[in-house]
Protein backbone atom coordinates (compact mmCIF):
# COMPACT_ATOMS: atom_id res chain seq x y z
CA UNK A 1 0.00 0.00 0.00
CA UNK A 2 2.78 2.39 0.84
CA UNK A 3 4.53 1.57 -2.40
CA UNK A 4 1.35 2.19 -4.29
CA UNK A 5 0.90 5.54 -2.53
CA UNK A 6 4.47 6.44 -3.36
CA UNK A 7 3.83 5.48 -6.95
CA UNK A 8 0.74 7.62 -7.00
CA UNK A 9 2.44 10.61 -5.41
CA UNK A 10 5.61 10.43 -7.53
CA UNK A 11 4.19 11.79 -10.79
CA UNK A 12 2.48 14.57 -8.88
CA UNK A 13 5.73 15.64 -7.23
CA UNK A 14 7.57 15.45 -10.54
CA UNK A 15 4.90 17.59 -12.18
CA UNK A 16 5.20 20.17 -9.40
CA UNK A 17 9.01 20.17 -9.83
CA UNK A 18 8.70 20.62 -13.60
CA UNK A 19 6.29 23.48 -13.02
CA UNK A 20 8.74 25.11 -10.62
CA UNK A 21 11.62 24.72 -13.10
CA UNK A 22 9.47 26.13 -15.87
CA UNK A 23 8.60 29.14 -13.75
CA UNK A 24 12.28 29.71 -12.90
CA UNK A 25 13.23 29.35 -16.58
CA UNK A 26 10.46 31.74 -17.61
CA UNK A 27 11.52 34.26 -14.99
CA UNK A 28 15.16 33.99 -16.09
CA UNK A 29 14.16 34.50 -19.73
CA UNK A 30 12.11 37.54 -18.82
CA UNK A 31 15.01 39.04 -16.87
CA UNK A 32 17.40 38.31 -19.77
CA UNK A 33 15.00 39.93 -22.23
CA UNK A 34 14.58 42.98 -20.01
CA UNK A 35 18.37 43.27 -19.64
CA UNK A 36 18.80 42.96 -23.39
CA UNK A 37 16.16 45.62 -23.95
CA UNK A 38 17.88 47.99 -21.50
CA UNK A 39 21.25 47.37 -23.20
CA UNK A 40 19.73 47.98 -26.62
CA UNK A 41 18.13 51.21 -25.48
CA UNK A 42 21.44 52.39 -24.03
CA UNK A 43 23.24 51.59 -27.27
CA UNK A 44 20.55 53.23 -29.33
CA UNK A 45 20.91 56.39 -27.23
CA UNK A 46 24.49 56.69 -28.53
CA UNK A 47 24.50 58.02 -32.10
CA UNK A 48 27.43 55.87 -33.16
CA UNK A 49 26.35 52.53 -31.63
CA UNK A 50 22.72 53.12 -32.45
CA UNK A 51 23.80 53.55 -36.04
CA UNK A 52 25.73 50.28 -35.90
CA UNK A 53 22.63 48.49 -34.55
CA UNK A 54 20.47 49.85 -37.38
CA UNK A 55 22.80 48.52 -40.04
CA UNK A 56 23.09 45.15 -38.25
CA UNK A 57 19.29 44.79 -38.03
CA UNK A 58 19.08 45.31 -41.77
CA UNK A 59 21.68 42.59 -42.39
CA UNK A 60 24.27 45.11 -43.56
CA UNK A 61 27.84 45.61 -42.60
CA UNK A 62 28.86 49.13 -41.48
CA UNK A 63 30.94 49.64 -44.59
CA UNK A 64 28.54 48.14 -47.11
CA UNK A 65 27.39 50.19 -50.03
CA UNK A 66 23.76 49.41 -49.24
CA UNK A 67 23.80 50.91 -45.76
CA UNK A 68 22.37 54.11 -47.12
CA UNK A 69 19.58 55.07 -44.74
CA UNK A 70 21.92 55.64 -41.80
CA UNK A 71 21.09 58.42 -39.32
CA UNK A 72 24.73 59.44 -38.92
CA UNK A 73 25.61 59.72 -42.60
CA UNK A 74 23.82 60.77 -45.71
CA UNK A 75 24.22 58.06 -48.33
CA UNK A 76 23.15 60.10 -51.32
CA UNK A 77 25.23 59.59 -54.41
CA UNK A 78 27.42 62.61 -53.80
CA UNK A 79 30.32 63.03 -56.16
CA UNK A 80 32.76 62.49 -53.32
CA UNK A 81 30.82 59.90 -51.32
CA UNK A 82 29.30 59.76 -47.85
CA UNK A 83 29.48 62.71 -45.50
CA UNK A 84 28.38 63.84 -42.06
CA UNK A 85 25.11 65.58 -41.36
CA UNK A 86 25.00 68.89 -39.54
CA UNK A 87 23.42 67.43 -36.36
CA UNK A 88 26.36 65.05 -35.95
CA UNK A 89 29.05 67.73 -35.79
CA UNK A 90 31.09 67.85 -32.59
CA UNK A 91 31.16 71.10 -30.63
CA UNK A 92 34.87 71.62 -31.30
CA UNK A 93 34.23 71.16 -35.03
CA UNK A 94 31.50 73.82 -34.99
CA UNK A 95 33.77 76.25 -33.14
CA UNK A 96 36.57 75.55 -35.59
CA UNK A 97 34.28 76.11 -38.58
CA UNK A 98 32.90 79.38 -37.22
CA UNK A 99 36.31 80.84 -36.34
CA UNK A 100 38.07 79.71 -39.49
CA UNK A 101 35.33 80.62 -41.95
CA UNK A 102 34.81 83.99 -40.26
CA UNK A 103 38.49 84.94 -40.29
CA UNK A 104 38.96 83.75 -43.87
CA UNK A 105 35.96 85.73 -45.11
CA UNK A 106 37.32 88.86 -43.42
CA UNK A 107 40.73 88.27 -45.01
CA UNK A 108 39.09 87.75 -48.41
CA UNK A 109 37.07 90.94 -47.99
CA UNK A 110 40.19 92.98 -47.20
CA UNK A 111 41.95 91.42 -50.19
CA UNK A 112 39.08 92.28 -52.54
CA UNK A 113 39.11 95.83 -51.22
CA UNK A 114 42.83 96.01 -51.99
CA UNK A 115 42.28 94.66 -55.50
CA UNK A 116 39.66 97.31 -56.23
CA UNK A 117 42.12 100.06 -55.28
CA UNK A 118 45.02 98.73 -57.38
CA UNK A 119 43.07 97.61 -60.45
CA UNK A 120 43.93 100.59 -62.67
CA UNK A 121 46.98 101.96 -60.83
CA UNK A 122 50.00 101.65 -63.08
CA UNK A 123 52.52 101.97 -60.25
CA UNK A 124 50.97 99.09 -58.32
CA UNK A 125 50.88 96.40 -61.00
CA UNK A 126 52.37 93.70 -58.79
CA UNK A 127 49.95 94.60 -55.99
CA UNK A 128 46.94 93.49 -58.03
CA UNK A 129 48.59 90.17 -58.94
CA UNK A 130 49.54 89.51 -55.32
CA UNK A 131 46.03 90.36 -54.13
CA UNK A 132 44.50 88.05 -56.73
CA UNK A 133 46.92 85.29 -55.78
CA UNK A 134 46.05 85.70 -52.10
CA UNK A 135 42.32 85.65 -52.86
CA UNK A 136 42.56 82.41 -54.85
CA UNK A 137 44.55 80.68 -52.12
CA UNK A 138 42.07 81.91 -49.52
CA UNK A 139 39.23 80.29 -51.49
CA UNK A 140 41.13 76.99 -51.55
CA UNK A 141 41.72 77.15 -47.80
CA UNK A 142 38.01 77.80 -47.24
CA UNK A 143 37.21 74.73 -49.32
CA UNK A 144 39.64 72.58 -47.32
CA UNK A 145 37.95 73.62 -44.07
CA UNK A 146 34.36 72.93 -45.07
CA UNK A 147 35.01 69.85 -47.18
CA UNK A 148 37.56 68.39 -44.76
CA UNK A 149 35.23 68.57 -41.75
CA UNK A 150 32.14 67.51 -43.70
CA UNK A 151 33.87 64.41 -45.10
CA UNK A 152 36.18 63.81 -42.11
CA UNK A 153 39.33 64.01 -44.20
CA UNK A 154 42.46 64.33 -42.09
CA UNK A 155 44.48 64.70 -45.29
CA UNK A 156 42.45 67.78 -46.24
CA UNK A 157 43.08 69.18 -42.78
CA UNK A 158 46.77 68.85 -43.56
CA UNK A 159 46.13 70.60 -46.88
CA UNK A 160 44.35 73.31 -44.89
CA UNK A 161 47.41 73.66 -42.66
CA UNK A 162 49.68 73.94 -45.71
CA UNK A 163 47.31 76.35 -47.46
CA UNK A 164 47.05 78.54 -44.37
CA UNK A 165 50.83 78.56 -44.12
CA UNK A 166 51.07 79.73 -47.74
CA UNK A 167 48.52 82.51 -47.13
CA UNK A 168 50.46 83.61 -44.04
CA UNK A 169 53.69 83.71 -46.04
CA UNK A 170 52.02 85.75 -48.80
CA UNK A 171 50.68 88.31 -46.34
CA UNK A 172 53.88 88.60 -44.29
CA UNK A 173 56.10 88.82 -47.39
CA UNK A 174 53.81 91.37 -49.03
CA UNK A 175 53.90 93.63 -45.98
CA UNK A 176 57.61 93.27 -45.15
CA UNK A 177 59.06 93.45 -48.68
CA UNK A 178 56.64 96.04 -50.05
CA UNK A 179 57.53 98.88 -47.70
CA UNK A 180 56.46 101.57 -50.21
CA UNK A 181 52.88 100.29 -50.40
CA UNK A 182 52.15 99.67 -46.72
CA UNK A 183 48.80 100.94 -45.51
CA UNK A 184 46.22 100.40 -42.77
CA UNK A 185 44.40 97.76 -44.79
CA UNK A 186 47.52 95.62 -45.13
CA UNK A 187 48.35 96.09 -41.45
CA UNK A 188 44.90 94.88 -40.36
CA UNK A 189 45.21 91.88 -42.69
CA UNK A 190 48.67 91.08 -41.33
CA UNK A 191 47.49 91.24 -37.71
CA UNK A 192 44.46 89.11 -38.50
CA UNK A 193 46.55 86.43 -40.21
CA UNK A 194 49.32 86.51 -37.60
CA UNK A 195 46.86 86.11 -34.69
CA UNK A 196 44.34 83.65 -36.09
CA UNK A 197 46.64 81.70 -38.44
CA UNK A 198 48.54 79.69 -35.79
CA UNK A 199 45.34 79.18 -33.74
CA UNK A 200 43.45 77.81 -36.73
CA UNK A 201 46.36 75.57 -37.71
CA UNK A 202 46.47 74.05 -34.20
CA UNK A 203 42.68 73.61 -34.15
CA UNK A 204 42.73 72.06 -37.63
CA UNK A 205 45.26 69.42 -36.55
CA UNK A 206 43.30 68.70 -33.36
CA UNK A 207 39.97 68.37 -35.17
CA UNK A 208 41.52 66.23 -37.91
CA UNK A 209 43.04 63.79 -35.42
CA UNK A 210 39.60 63.12 -33.94
CA UNK A 211 38.15 61.98 -37.26
CA UNK A 212 37.28 58.28 -36.81
CA UNK A 213 33.82 57.15 -37.74
CA UNK A 214 33.45 58.01 -41.41
CA UNK A 215 36.29 55.72 -42.45
CA UNK A 216 34.65 52.85 -40.58
CA UNK A 217 31.22 53.67 -42.01
CA UNK A 218 32.54 53.67 -45.58
CA UNK A 219 34.85 50.65 -45.70
CA UNK A 220 34.23 48.74 -42.47
CA UNK A 221 36.82 47.32 -40.07
CA UNK A 222 39.02 45.38 -42.53
CA UNK A 223 42.59 46.70 -42.24
CA UNK A 224 43.45 46.22 -45.91
CA UNK A 225 40.32 48.13 -46.98
CA UNK A 226 41.06 50.94 -44.53
CA UNK A 227 44.61 51.14 -45.88
CA UNK A 228 43.33 51.48 -49.44
CA UNK A 229 40.78 54.10 -48.37
CA UNK A 230 43.47 56.15 -46.61
CA UNK A 231 45.62 56.10 -49.72
CA UNK A 232 42.61 57.13 -51.80
CA UNK A 233 41.89 60.04 -49.43
CA UNK A 234 45.56 61.04 -49.55
CA UNK A 235 45.46 61.12 -53.34
CA UNK A 236 42.33 63.32 -53.38
CA UNK A 237 43.82 65.79 -50.89
CA UNK A 238 47.12 66.00 -52.79
CA UNK A 239 45.20 66.47 -56.03
CA UNK A 240 43.40 69.52 -54.63
CA UNK A 241 46.56 70.99 -53.13
CA UNK A 242 48.38 70.43 -56.42
CA UNK A 243 45.52 72.19 -58.22
CA UNK A 244 45.94 75.14 -55.86
CA UNK A 245 49.63 75.42 -56.75
CA UNK A 246 48.94 74.99 -60.48
CA UNK A 247 46.36 77.79 -60.48
CA UNK A 248 48.80 79.99 -58.56
CA UNK A 249 51.46 79.39 -61.22
CA UNK A 250 49.03 80.41 -63.94
CA UNK A 251 48.03 83.61 -62.10
CA UNK A 252 51.69 84.60 -61.68
CA UNK A 253 51.84 85.10 -65.43
CA UNK A 254 50.20 88.50 -64.76
CA UNK A 255 53.34 90.60 -64.64
CA UNK A 256 51.50 93.93 -65.08
CA UNK A 257 48.46 93.25 -62.98
CA UNK A 258 45.17 93.85 -64.77
CA UNK A 259 46.97 94.90 -67.97
CA UNK A 260 47.43 91.73 -70.02
CA UNK A 261 48.78 90.95 -73.48
CA UNK A 262 47.76 88.24 -75.92
CA UNK A 263 50.24 85.67 -74.57
CA UNK A 264 49.10 86.19 -70.98
CA UNK A 265 45.44 85.90 -71.99
CA UNK A 266 46.18 82.63 -73.78
CA UNK A 267 48.07 81.21 -70.80
CA UNK A 268 45.34 82.28 -68.39
CA UNK A 269 42.42 80.89 -70.39
CA UNK A 270 44.03 77.65 -71.59
CA UNK A 271 46.02 77.12 -68.39
CA UNK A 272 43.09 77.44 -66.01
CA UNK A 273 40.87 75.20 -68.13
CA UNK A 274 43.61 72.60 -68.38
CA UNK A 275 44.27 72.66 -64.60
CA UNK A 276 40.65 71.93 -63.72
CA UNK A 277 40.30 69.36 -66.51
CA UNK A 278 43.43 67.58 -65.29
CA UNK A 279 42.17 67.51 -61.68
CA UNK A 280 38.74 66.19 -62.68
CA UNK A 281 40.39 63.56 -64.88
CA UNK A 282 42.47 62.28 -61.97
CA UNK A 283 39.51 62.20 -59.61
CA UNK A 284 37.26 60.45 -62.14
CA UNK A 285 39.96 57.91 -63.04
CA UNK A 286 40.37 56.91 -59.40
CA UNK A 287 36.63 56.73 -58.66
CA UNK A 288 36.01 54.59 -61.76
CA UNK A 289 39.25 52.62 -61.29
CA UNK A 290 40.22 53.13 -64.92
CA UNK A 291 43.83 52.22 -65.75
CA UNK A 292 43.67 53.93 -69.14
CA UNK A 293 42.53 57.23 -67.64
CA UNK A 294 45.20 56.97 -64.96
CA UNK A 295 47.88 56.53 -67.61
CA UNK A 296 46.53 59.61 -69.41
CA UNK A 297 46.48 61.53 -66.12
CA UNK A 298 50.13 60.64 -65.46
CA UNK A 299 51.22 61.75 -68.92
CA UNK A 300 49.34 65.06 -68.71
CA UNK A 301 50.87 65.65 -65.28
CA UNK A 302 54.26 66.12 -66.91
CA UNK A 303 53.04 69.19 -68.81
CA UNK A 304 53.26 71.30 -65.65
CA UNK A 305 56.98 70.57 -65.47
CA UNK A 306 57.31 71.75 -69.08
CA UNK A 307 55.43 74.97 -68.26
CA UNK A 308 57.57 75.63 -65.18
CA UNK A 309 60.77 75.26 -67.21
CA UNK A 310 59.36 77.54 -69.91
CA UNK A 311 58.33 80.19 -67.39
CA UNK A 312 61.62 80.15 -65.48
CA UNK A 313 63.61 80.50 -68.71
CA UNK A 314 61.28 83.30 -69.82
CA UNK A 315 61.90 85.19 -66.58
CA UNK A 316 65.67 84.88 -66.98
CA UNK A 317 65.48 86.16 -70.57
CA UNK A 318 63.30 89.15 -69.59
CA UNK A 319 64.84 89.92 -66.21
CA UNK A 320 65.63 93.48 -67.22
CA UNK A 321 61.92 94.09 -67.87
CA UNK A 322 61.03 92.72 -64.44
CA UNK A 323 63.50 95.16 -62.86
CA UNK A 324 62.22 98.07 -64.93
CA UNK A 325 58.63 97.35 -63.91
CA UNK A 326 59.70 96.79 -60.26
CA UNK A 327 58.02 93.40 -60.17
CA UNK A 328 61.00 91.26 -59.16
CA UNK A 329 59.04 89.92 -56.20
CA UNK A 330 56.64 88.24 -58.63
CA UNK A 331 59.57 86.37 -60.13
CA UNK A 332 60.84 85.28 -56.73
CA UNK A 333 57.35 84.20 -55.75
CA UNK A 334 57.02 82.16 -58.94
CA UNK A 335 60.33 80.41 -58.25
CA UNK A 336 59.14 79.41 -54.76
CA UNK A 337 55.73 78.23 -55.96
CA UNK A 338 57.34 76.34 -58.86
CA UNK A 339 59.75 74.50 -56.55
CA UNK A 340 56.91 73.51 -54.20
CA UNK A 341 54.71 72.49 -57.15
CA UNK A 342 57.38 70.13 -58.51
CA UNK A 343 57.77 68.43 -55.13
CA UNK A 344 54.00 68.05 -54.64
CA UNK A 345 53.53 66.79 -58.21
CA UNK A 346 56.18 64.11 -57.65
CA UNK A 347 54.52 62.94 -54.42
CA UNK A 348 51.13 62.97 -56.13
CA UNK A 349 52.32 60.76 -58.98
CA UNK A 350 53.81 58.28 -56.50
CA UNK A 351 50.54 58.11 -54.54
CA UNK A 352 48.57 57.87 -57.79
CA UNK A 353 50.53 54.78 -58.81
CA UNK A 354 49.94 53.24 -55.38
CA UNK A 355 46.20 53.89 -55.70
CA UNK A 356 46.17 52.45 -59.22
CA UNK A 357 47.63 49.17 -57.95
CA UNK A 358 44.67 48.87 -55.59
CA UNK A 359 42.17 48.90 -58.47
CA UNK A 360 39.90 45.87 -58.51
CA UNK A 361 40.23 45.05 -54.80
CA UNK A 362 36.75 46.18 -53.74
CA UNK A 363 37.23 49.81 -52.73
CA UNK A 364 35.04 51.14 -55.53
CA UNK A 365 32.02 49.21 -54.23
CA UNK A 366 32.37 50.85 -50.82
CA UNK A 367 32.81 54.36 -52.24
CA UNK A 368 29.54 54.01 -54.18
Amino acid sequence: MKLQNVGKNFPTKMSERDADLEMVSSSSSNESLASSTRSSSRLASRPDMGQLKDTTDKGLTPGSADGGNEPLLNDLKHFTGKHKEWRDFERCEIVFLVLSVGSILVTAGLTIERMSKTYDVQSEQAEFTFALLLLVNTVFVLFYIVHGVLFESFEEMLAFVAGTGIVMLYVIADYSINSKHRNTLKLVRLILVAVFGPILIAMGVYVGKNFRWLEFRVVGAAENMQSMYKMYARFCALLKFDLQLAVSLVILVLRKGSTVNALEISILSIGLLFCFFWAMLGFYAVRKESNNLMYLFNVLSLLEIVYIIFKCVNIVEHWSEYKTDHVEKLAYTLYCVAALAIVVRGILLYVAETVRRDFGHGLQEHLG
